[in-house]
Formats: C-alpha cells, sequence, structure tokens
C-alpha cells in the first residue's frame, strides 16, 4: 500500500469512530508513519482525504454494473 492509500485508510478508521471535526492531519500523521510535510504533498487538508475517498467509493461503485452485466453472470 503507498503513502497516499495508507492515509486514506487511516482517514476511514478514524472517520468510523470519531465525528469529521474530531479528525486532524496530526492525529493521521501520528497514527500512520507519515509526516505531516509527506501528507501535505497529497492532500491540502481532512476534507480533501475526505473528497479523496468519497471520489474512490464513488468510482467503486460506477464498476459495478461493468461487473455484474458480463456475460458470464447474464444480470442485464
Amino acid at each position: 500500500m503507498g503513502t497516499k492509500e495508507a492515509i486514506k485508510t487511516q482517514f476511514m478508521k478514524e472517520y468510523m469512530n470519531k465525528d469529521f471535526s474530531q479528525i486532524t492531519v496530526k492525529g493521521l500523521c501520528g497514527s500512520t508513519p507519515v509526516a505531516r510535510t509527506t501528507f501535505y504533498s497529497y492532500f491540502e487538508n481532512t476534507s480533501d482525504v475526505l473528497e479523496a475517498v468519497e471520489d474512490d467509493l464513488v468510482k467503486g461503485l460506477a464498476e459495478v454494473p461493468v461487473k455484474v452485466c458480463r456475460p458470464q453472470f447474464w444480470l442485464c
């Protein structure tokens, strides 16, 4: 797993247990082996991480019809 993915994974873990307003860059970096300067090379702030996680989820959902509609499944 790359650095960006590690940040997003840690964000999702924290988001399941905390309110978004309680998640901080300092906290994310303290829970992963990522320096704050490295964090900022990928994201501007925690809102940026949330947006990236949401984008990944939407992309994953968009792939579902493609996977289900393959001829071997005949569900379309």
